[in-house]
């Protein structure tokens, strides 16, 4: 059953990235080719309630980021999006174009800070993104600018690149280069604020290359190299 032709007639208008969030509500990406470009939708299962949320990049230019994550905490879908304005950055929407807006401009001005890898733990979301200053880092927001940080790992410039947020015993745990070990398995400090070194696969600067990190009955299957026996499967 077609719920709505978005984009009239034989045109398309390629609903993408969909994903559920609370109750029976849908969000995607479409293009109704009304000089809107690829925007934010919302529905419902029925025509009426299929409608554009909002027109995040004014005009014609699409506010869908290449990485659009979308997660939902505490009634709020929270995701990535672009704007000539604010470049891409994260955003909030209760569905309702009052209630859509950027959560904070983390990297000022028109360029991005590309958040990415968005996930949800202890009631906060967490990130990874780049103000422009610090390189890619850890980012933790509790949905409001006020409580929207970074927290460090690498010191300077470059990238800590934090990646693969998985929960063991409640912890927040994740891959990240601090400069010194290579890419390994850091953890959320128990303040919350801080990034505590937690696995060395491989000792030195080039990291175990953890990749694809599984949790199984609180253990983790994940793939790494200790720098002798290549890239293989390891249970942490």
């Amino acid at each position: 059953m077609l719920i709505k032709d978005i984009r009239t007639g034989t045109g398309s208008s390629t609903p993408d990235k969909l994903k559920v969030a609370f109750g029976d509500r849908l969000y995607f990406w479409a293009n109704d080719n009304l000089g809107l470009g690829n925007e934010l939708w919302t529905s419902e299962g029925t025509t009426s309630s299929t409608v554009m949320v909002k027109d995040l990049n004014t005009g014609i230019g699409a506010s869908m980021a290449a990485s659009p994550y979308m997660v939902h905490l505490a009634g709020i879908t929270y995701f990535t999006a672009t704007s000539s304005a604010n470049g891409s950055e994260l955003w909030r929407t209760d569905g309702t174009d009052a209630g859509t807006y950027v959560v904070k401009d983390i990297r000022s001005g028109p360029a991005s800070a590309a958040p990415t890898y968005t996930f949800v733990h202890d009631d906060l979301l967490w990130f990874r993104a780049d103000d422009g200053v610090n390189g890619t880092e850890l980012w933790r927001s509790d949905g409001t600018e006020a409580g929207t940080a970074m927290i460090s790992i690498r010191a300077g410039a470059f990238d800590s690149g934090p990646a693969n947020f998985f929960v063991v015993d409640d912890r927040l745990m994740f891959t990240a280069d601090d400069g010194v070990r290579g890419s390994e398995i850091l953890r959320v400090g128990d303040d919350g604020l801080s990034a505590v070194f937690s696995q060395e696969i491989q000792p030195g600067i080039l990291g175990g290359g953890v990749a694809g990190p599984t949790v199984i009955d609180g253990r983790v299957w994940l793939r790494a190299s200790d720098g002798l026996t290549g890239s293989e499967l390891w249970i942490y």
